[in-house]
């Protein structure tokens, strides 16, 4: 009821132990509610003429004391979700500014013990042969005992209650030593270290167990329910954030093992380059020698076969150790006067035996010249660009080849073909090493192009894609500076 009145507190069936406990006198009994539900019970005593004459005045108070517990305990809560939104930012920032494991950790078991009521908070994570292994220890109030946390080091591997909730994910609580003394619990827990209360939560995330998370105090007090949801909220930042560190670690390390392979690979590929031109070399050469004595139709076929071939294989040696050297950071430009009209020339000479049915359309002004220039770095330059253009020309279509000066004091070379062409979103891509177009028939290595971007740069100059003169096909357009500062390497 409402209110009870009752004028002999020793009444058999007294609802309300307090009464007898503190030998009450006459007394009401106000039910405090708060939103139709009870939330406590308001016991007035007095004499029996003083409680009837105040009966009214003692249902308004309790009225107001009800609404008063009510908004205290609505700001406590409130009080408690700030404090534990506070706890996960703070983790959270932690994490934003390192990926070390311990500083992470640190901040994560100070943060659970201040926020759940403990003294300490202590992080045990599963090694590798699923042992569990002290890690952090962390005062809520941020000291460090030494000394203690040794000691504790060398004894707590032995935690039964650990390895319970290892085994079984469940939250494990111990709030009086005299009554939680078990094989969970032994009491060597409490008399080693004056613990007189004990929380255990697993370190769970993304469905694999870390570790387990323990928190202790030194003074009895019952383990609310509160406690322990204000914990397993930090337990889990805790556990995603050693998630996050631990994949990170291993991202950096497969990263590294990537760089070193990556090392590996352009070491293997120049010595690879290096030792197939001399053989090349001899190939290339005694081609030439038989030009002169071969006379009949077939063998003159099989010579342009070995030439044309000899030649391609040429080309991708260089591409080849050429990247490789950049990559590496040891390619040198050897600067020198360049008549770029004749190295333009040059190249359109050796790919047009590399596509003997090919028609290539020149317009190349004579004395273009570049006073600081490498020659052989360029000329690779202008045959991968044209090479890329035949193989991606239709039979029967013409590749244009155009080298002009401009008024902004560059040379301008410009390579059009009527193939496919390259959409827009593709244009930077094409650049990009190994980077292979949408037409998978073409062979090659996708590094033609990207040598061209990287040599070019090398030259202060730029490079680019376009679409075609005629609006199919791509237009690649090269300028190179009149004035090239010297620069060591590419």
């Amino acid at each position: 009821e409402d209110l009870v009145e009752v004028r002999d507190p020793r009444f058999e069936g007294m609802p309300l132990p307090i009464v007898e406990k503190y030998d009450l006198q006459p007394y009401l009994a106000f039910a405090l509610r708060r939103d139709g539900r009870p939330i406590g019970v308001l016991i007035v005593e007095g004499t029996p003429e003083n409680l009837n004459n105040r009966r009214d005045d003692l249902v308004v108070f309790s009225d107001y004391l009800a609404m008063a517990l009510g908004n205290a305990r609505a700001f406590e809560r409130e009080r408690r979700r700030a404090r534990e939104a506070e706890t996960l930012l703070d983790v959270g920032e932690v994490l934003s500014r390192t990926t070390d494991l311990i500083p992470v950790l640190a901040s994560v078991a100070q943060n659970c013990a201040r926020v759940a009521g403990f003294d300490r908070c202590t992080m045990f994570l599963v090694d590798d042969d699923g042992k569990l292994q002290p890690t952090m220890s962390q005062f809520a109030d941020g000291h460090v005992d030494q000394e203690a946390w040794e000691r504790f080091k060398s004894t707590a591997p032995d935690l039964p209650a650990a390895y319970e909730v290892l085994r079984t994910g469940a939250v494990l609580a111990f709030d009086d030593p005299t009554v939680d003394s078990s094989d969970l619990n032994p009491e060597w827990w409490s008399n080693s270290f004056g613990i007189e209360a004990a929380l255990y939560l697993p370190l769970v995330a993304w469905g694999e167990t870390f570790g387990v998370l323990v928190l202790d105090r030194s003074r009895p007090h019952r383990i609310t329910d509160s406690q322990i949801r204000l914990a397993r909220g930090v337990a889990a930042q805790g556990a995603v954030a050693i998630g996050l560190t631990r994949a990170l670690a291993g991202e950096r390390a497969a990263k590294a093992r990537l760089e070193e392979l990556d090392a590996l690979k352009t070491t293997f590929v120049a010595a690879v380059s290096h030792e197939l031109r001399t053989p090349l070399t001899t190939i290339i050469g005694f081609g030439s020698l038989l030009d002169a004595h071969v006379t009949d139709a077939e063998g003159r076929d099989f010579l342009s076969l070995i030439q044309r071939e000899s030649t391609h294989l040429e080309t991708l040696i260089s591409n080849l150790l050429m990247a490789s050297n950049i990559e590496a950071g040891v390619l040198e430009l050897r600067r020198d006067e360049v008549d770029l009209s004749a190295v333009v020339n040059e190249a359109v000479e050796l790919v047009g035996r590399l596509f003997p049915g090919r028609r290539f359309d020149t317009a190349i002004d004579d004395g273009l010249t570049l006073p600081r220039a490498d020659a052989g770095c360029l000329r690779q330059v202008f045959i991968n660009l044209i090479q890329n253009a035949a193989k991606y020309s239709p039979e029967g279509t013409p590749v244009s080849i155009t080298a002009t000066a401009t008024s902004e004091g560059h040379c301008r070379v410009e390579v059009s073909d009527r193939g496919p062409g390259i959409r827009p979103e593709e244009r930077e891509l094409v650049f990009e090493r190994f980077h292979r177009g949408r037409n998978q028939g073409v062979q090659g290595t996708g590094i033609g192009l990207y040598l061209v971007r990287e040599l070019v740069t090398g030259h202060d100059g730029s490079v680019w894609v376009e679409d075609g003169p005629t609006g199919s096909g791509a237009r690649f357009v090269v300028e190179l500076p009149v004035s090239v500062p010297a620069a060591s390497a590419v």
